[in-house]
This record gives structure tokens, C-alpha cells and sequence, in this order.
């Protein structure tokens, strides 16, 4: 993962229930290829699977998901998920979901072949491109960061208890200042110019 919100998005879907891989090269082969440039190496920033059945406990309650990703893609069933994650301004080139690439992540996580299973193209940024195509969906950064927030939030004492279990520093560090109880300061940051990509409860 090498940025922040790469970083996000795969515990977003972590915590969502889904196996994530991450940065997954596409390498050079006769079936990949570009019509512009030829054959090319390339990655897809995640790629996610999810069962249909699937259950987090914490605690005597069951998880919920973030209704924001279940109205996009449903549940209930075999899901993959092929995911881009830009944290800047950019325009979102196209080539980012172009069939050939779709292709080979598709036979990547299994899902070519695969009955009663479905794959959604997923592009995680912070503004809607003017254009989507190709059955692209949408997911704003703001939604994954909020999603985080109230998840900690809601079972800090436990987050904070297994922060040390986690691979990631990020998530440690949120779940060790219980970013989550103070979702307030997310406006007070953004009243003092902060950065959007900051969170809530980050202050030292």
C-alpha cells in the first residue's frame, strides 16, 4: 500500500468482511494488452473477495456493514471487488477499468468461471468523476472514513484492547487514541484548515 487512503480502503473491507489483496500486478501478457501503447505491466490497487454468509462477532453483537457499500453492491452473495483508490484532485483516466485489466483480475480472485458470483469495479476517491463508464460505482473517501470512525467508535474498548493484533500502524494508532469517541473534531480540523484526509481524534 503506499498511501494513506490505499491503506484505508483495504480495512474498510477488512472491515466489511471482505479478503483483500493489495497493489496486484497485472503482468505483460499475449491476452493484456492496450490497443494505444501494446503490451504493458500494470496494477490494480486492491482487489477484495467476500462470501455470502459472512459474520463478525465483537463482543455479544453481530457487525453491521456500511450501508453506504451494501446499497451500492448488495448482500447476500459471492462478491468480488476490483478496486482503484486516488487521494488527489486528478481526472480518473478510463484505462483504470478497461476490459482487459478487468479480465485479469477477474481470473485472479477466481471469479472468470465462477457461478452466482458477481464483480463490481469500485473507484474510491474523494470527488465523482463527470463521466462514469464501463459500470464503474463510486464510493467516496469521506464514506470509508466516516465507516472507520464509527466502527472504532462504537467498540473502542475492544479496538484498543487488540490494536497491538493489527498489521498496520495506522489502525493502531486510531484505535489507541479512540479517534472514533470525538467525531466532533473532524469539524473543528477542517474549521482550522486542516487537511480533509485527516481524521477525527488524530490531534497529539
Amino acid at each position: 500500500m503506499s498511501n494513506y487512503a490505499e491503506e484505508l480502503v483495504y480495512w474498510y473491507l477488512r472491515f466489511n468482511g471482505f479478503f483483500p489483496i493489495v497493489d496486484f500486478v497485472i503482468h505483460r501478457t499475449n491476452e493484456v494488452q492496450c490497443q494505444a501503447c501494446g503490451l504493458y505491466r500494470s496494477d490494480s490497487d486492491i482487489l477484495a473477495v467476500r462470501m455470502p454468509s459472512w459474520e463478525e462477532m465483537i463482543g455479544a453483537e453481530t457487525v453491521e456493514e456500511c450501508p453506504e457499500l451494501e446499497k451500492r453492491i448488495g448482500t447476500g452473495k459471492l462478491v468480488g471487488i476490483i478496486g482503484e483508490v486516488k487521494s488527489g484532485e486528478d481526472a480518473v483516466p478510463e484505462s483504470l477499468y478497461d476490459n482487459d485489466r478487468v479480465a485479469k483480475c477477474e481470473r485472479r480472485i477466481g471469479f472468470a468461471a465462477a457461478q452466482n458470483a458477481m464483480t463490481f469495479k469500485i473507484l474510491f476517491s474523494h470527488k465523482e468523476p463527470r463521466l462514469l463508464t464501463n459500470g464503474v460505482i463510486h464510493l467516496p473517501l469521506k464514506i470509508v472514513y466516516s465507516f472507520l470512525r464509527e466502527r472504532i467508535g462504537k467498540y473502542r474498548d475492544e479496538k484498543h484492547g487488540a490494536r497491538l493484533f493489527f498489521p498496520s500502524h495506522l489502525m493502531q494508532y486510531f484505535m489507541d487514541k479512540k479517534f472514533g469517541e470525538q467525531p466532533e473534531n473532524v469539524v473543528k480540523r477542517r474549521k482550522c484548515g486542516k487537511g480533509r484526509g485527516e481524521l477525527a481524534g488524530d490531534e497529539t
